[in-house]
């Protein structure tokens, strides 16, 4: 089992960062599982993150039979990552 310390970060960095993250794994599909890994921020802000992003038009869950949720961030080259 791998042990992750997590980060104390805000809301507005943790949405930089995670936003940042989709656009360098452009077109991959990512879990918060991997966002908690990659960024050692803890799983309820990515959570709350992903469910802002999903809203704003950023990222589609998409939903698999045999797995959990999992995301798919729309940033390609070009387009913004800022924060907002």
């Amino acid at each position: 089992m791998k042990i992750i310390e997590l980060r104390k970060i805000s809301p507005k960095q943790a949405k930089k960062e995670i936003k940042e993250f989709f656009s360098k794994h452009h077109g991959e599909t990512i879990n918060a599982a991997d966002i908690q890994e990659a960024l050692n921020i803890d799983i309820s802000l990515v959570f709350e993150i992903f469910n802002k992003l999903e809203k704003e038009g950023e990222i589609k869950i998409v939903r698999y039979p045999d797995q959990t949720a999992t995301y798919h961030g729309f940033y390609g080259e070009g387009e913004s990552t800022a924060s907002n």
